[in-house]
């Protein structure tokens, strides 16, 4: 097995590079960056990729750089943040044995419908509106409708337009924000009725909302999975619902961790693999007990990385001593 880890930058961060290329260095065939305007360090590094979209549609990295990463000898890709710390245990021979994975068969944390997902996410009406964009023909460079529906029920999901189910309560945390977001909507007039259940009973067009911080592709689904991402980049569609379509649109199979139709930032959201990847984002007392726990060191942290855990994220190597 032959794997190219694609390491992820949204922003420059130089100074790490050479950790990441000792850290990753042995443990897979071929290693590329992907940092946004870098066209000096692309001309000095034969390992680095200069892509020029910003970090909410870093999806078209991989369709800027599709055609360089199609040239590349290998049987598969692994993408990787720079600040996500895959376990030191895993190399290009033993993940997809440690993940249950088919040699084609891809990988993402999540699939859910964005339908589904509620409207306190601070992304909802830019995401959604991507859809209505004036200036691209985005309905030639994606499949048909009606295959994506199809391409979705394989995994048992279903789109369904907005409606109350996406409201949170008015006396939870995001119970306001959820409701300003119905009310700005509305006072919009024209995409509500493409999207609400009170005006249509169709979807536009089927989205995800899905963790893409950690994936892993087959070659042979890599060239149609970046076109997508070129597309979805073009349509200025959100990269978190950006991904998880082109892979449903692309790939023969997607395995996931949790199980299919699953929130991602769930509380507590049902599992069907062992290996699972650990987010710290969400709330600070979890990254701060995280950081307190190894010291900020990544020789104790690799050292003693849980042997369940597939990945922690983020792990800022700005902050952590870097003594590995």
């Amino acid at each position: 097995m032959k794997l190219c880890l694609i390491i992820v930058f949204n922003h420059r961060f130089d100074k790490n590079l050479p950790f990441l290329r000792k850290y990753y260095g042995d443990k897979f065939a071929e290693i590329r960056f992907l940092i946004p305007f870098a066209d000096d360090l692309e001309e000095r590094e034969p390992d680095v990729i200069s892509v020029h979209f910003s970090s909410y549609l870093y999806q078209g990295f991989f369709g800027e750089a599709r055609r360089q990463l199609r040239q590349i000898a290998c049987d598969g890709f692994v993408v990787v943040g720079d600040d996500l710390l895959l376990n030191p245990s895993l190399n290009q021979e033993s993940l997809h044995q440690s993940m249950g994975l088919g040699l084609d068969e891809a990988y993402t944390k999540s699939l859910a419908s964005l339908y589904d997902a509620p409207l306190s996410w601070s992304r909802t009406r830019t995401t959604y509106r991507a859809l209505f964009a004036d200036g691209l023909e985005w309905h030639r460079l994606l499949p048909e409708r009606e295959e994506a529906i199809e391409r979705s029920r394989r995994y048992g999901i279903t789109h369904r337009p907005l409606g109350l189910r996406n409201l949170s309560p008015l006396w939870s945390k995001n119970g306001i924000s959820s409701m300003g977001t119905a009310v700005a909507w509305f006072a919009e007039r024209q995409h509500p009725r493409h999207l609400f259940s009170l005006y249509t009973h169709v979807i536009p067009y089927p989205l995800f909302y899905g963790y893409s911080d950690f994936l892993i592709l087959p070659k042979s689904d890599w060239d149609k999975f970046a076109l997508y991402c070129e597309a979805t980049a073009a349509m200025q569609l959100f990269v978190e619902a950006a991904i998880p379509l082109a892979m449903v649109l692309a790939c023969k199979r997607v395995q996931t961790e949790l199980e299919y139709g699953e929130l991602f930032d769930a509380p507590h959201p049902k599992r069907r693999m062992r290996l699972r990847g650990v987010e710290l984002q969400w709330q600070d007392s979890d990254r701060i007990d995280f950081e307190n726990q190894y010291g900020l060191s990544l020789t104790r942290l690799i050292k003693d990385f849980p042997e369940d855990i597939l990945y922690f994220h983020p792990v800022k190597l700005s902050k952590w001593k870097q003594d590995a």
